[in-house]
């Protein structure tokens, strides 16, 4: 059965309870009235699409009235003969002439008549190729198109000055909570203009320092299942789920950063350049170690995307408490050590790097972390190895600071100076000329130098940090001495704390392989006391250990 449709629509929330679908739905019915009803068709008002943009397209989609009205058409529940009615053709579509004409095809070619109110036009079957029809419809549909065109343009607009603005935060990071400042109103009820909210955003303690946490674990080699479990074996309260802890080791927000985007159905993209609003948590350093790491394991896969190398599914047990810091430097060039463990009978052993035309070397696992545990426990000299020297790294960043703090200080002075020579009357243009281009040099060098300070004093503290460690090995030895299974997580996590690389060398003497340890400061130490047997295989081996 035939019938008219009466099709209201308007775009945005905003609009809701105001008169425009009101007005829609009175010169709907007037037109049905005058035109229709004589005919004796029913009317039917039950096609309406709230807060749907026909800019977007939004109201023909799966949700929309409209989507729903077209698939209502396909499959004959519209029977043809029957007629949609709307106010204008702004409230059909928006997003230009082409769109336009093949949502109305879809529609009238049915057999469905197309009722325009405001310009007073029935577009039946042939409609485009009648004058005048088509010019008439098409000027509309274009005006519509570049009425709303014009519109999104001031939006995004005044939408990028707010989102860069000092007083806009929009969502923020969970380590981040607005504070709302005495006097201000945070919610606006009742529909009623209220006084602007007054908020200044602050860290919050606990969770940055978790935030903190999770970055050194990451420097330290621990992929993000590691992490968790390193958290919850140390009573480390997490709230935030395994796939987050990814997210936010590459979240530019925990140096500050503030990344305005735009979203649209592709998904979100970058909307201007980033802004410094929020407080730093993670030092520039530490975040760029993190970066470099996380870089290292991407590669690019067969379909030519660039993904993340999987690691050992057994990864987060530990079973090689000594994983990245072990190397046969045996002959050159060196190699790494590789953990095999093919289960069954055979005992897990280190083997070196497999390379065409050279010999590998191999030692027992077991034996080689027994030795050489107990020589960190019970012969190594902490305090010598400590106290030897600061690493290289930390003496050049205490050169370079106070290069950086010279530098600062000459451009702070020259812009005090420039600054108040401005503003003296007698002074000619030109001159006001160059001291205003000075000054602003100046105040560019004085952002350069102070975010160099801020980066070089983090470094400074990381590896104070890091001989502050080599100077209280008493939680590593205490791992050691525990021996419980369930703790080699945080064994593992210590060891690396400490220690940069571990050498092996097969060639020293025949049954004997001599270690070589770098400490975090750089300072080495080789391991005559700790010995045992080159095993021929990982099975049979006789351990000893010199005296």
């Amino acid at each position: 059965m035939r019938a008219a449709y009466s099709y209201t629509r308007f775009s945005s929330a905003g609009q809701i309870g105001n008169s425009s679908l009101d007005r829609q739905i009175e010169e709907g019915r007037e037109w049905y009235s005058r035109e229709i009803a004589p005919l004796n068709i029913p009317l039917d008002e039950t096609f309406t699409d709230s807060a749907r943009s026909a800019y977007k397209g939004e109201h023909v989609g799966k949700k929309g009235d409209l989507g729903r009205f077209l698939a209502a058409i396909q499959s004959g529940a519209v029977a043809r003969g029957s007629i949609l009615i709307a106010e204008n053709a702004d409230r059909l579509s928006r997003q230009g002439n082409k769109i336009a004409r093949k949502l109305l095809e879809q529609i009238v070619d049915k057999g469905v008549d197309v009722h325009i109110v405001n310009i007073e036009k029935k577009l039946t079957i042939g409609w485009e190729n009648r004058p005048n029809d088509y010019t008439i419809v098409d000027s509309e549909l274009n005006r519509a198109y570049r009425e709303s065109e014009r519109k999104s343009k001031i939006i995004k607009a005044g939408l990028k000055a707010v989102k860069h603005s000092d007083d806009w935060a929009g969502k923020l990071p969970f380590w981040l909570q607005k504070v709302y400042e005495p006097g201000s109103v945070a919610i606006a009820t009742g529909g009623k203009k209220t006084e602007k909210p007054k908020y200044k955003i602050e860290v919050i303690p606990e969770k940055a320092e978790l935030v903190r946490e999770i970055f050194r674990l990451s420097a330290m080699g621990l992929g993000a299942k590691r992490i968790m479990e390193d958290l919850k074996a140390r009573g480390i309260k997490c709230a935030i789920s395994l796939g987050t802890v990814g997210d936010l080791l590459r979240n530019r927000a925990v140096l500050g950063e503030h990344q305005p985007l735009l979203y649209l159905e592709s998904g979100p993209v970058e909307d201007g350049d980033p802004v410094f609003k929020f407080p730093r948590i993670v030092d520039q350093t530490d975040f760029d170690t993190v970066a470099a790491r996380l870089d290292s394991k991407l590669k690019v896969s067969a379909d030519g995307k660039v993904r993340p190398v999987t690691g050992n599914r057994h990864s987060n047990e530990a079973n090689n408490l000594f994983e990245g810091l072990l190397h046969d430097v045996t002959d050159q060039p060196e190699r790494t050590m590789r953990f095999n463990d093919k289960g069954g009978y055979n005992n897990p052993f280190l083997i070196s790097a497999w390379e065409p035309g050279r010999k590998g070397n191999r030692v027992r696992y077991d034996l080689f972390e027994a030795d050489f545990l107990d020589y960190l426990k019970n012969k190594l000299d902490w305090k010598a190895v400590a106290g030897e020297k600061e690493t290289e790294a930390l003496k050049k960043a205490r050169q370079d600071l106070n290069i950086v703090k010279v530098e600062l200080d000459q451009a702070s002075r020259l812009l005090a100076r420039r600054s108040e020579q401005a503003l003296d009357p007698d002074l000619s243009n030109a001159t006001v000329a160059v001291y205003n281009a000075q000054i602003a040099h100046a105040q560019s060098q004085i952002a350069i130098l102070t975010e160099q300070q801020y980066r070089l004093e983090g470094l400074i503290s990381i590896e104070s940090a890091r001989s502050a460690a080599l100077e209280t090995p008493e939680k590593l030895i205490g791992l050691i001495a525990a021996g419980d299974p369930t703790m080699r997580l945080l064994l593992k996590t210590e060891l690396r704390r400490m220690i940069i690389r571990i050498d092996l060398d097969f060639k020293i003497k025949r049954e004997k392989i001599k270690i070589i340890v770098t400490f975090i400061n750089g300072v080495t130490r080789e391991t005559e006391q700790i010995t045992f047997t080159k095993p021929l295989h990982p099975r049979r081996s006789v351990h000893r250990k010199m005296d």
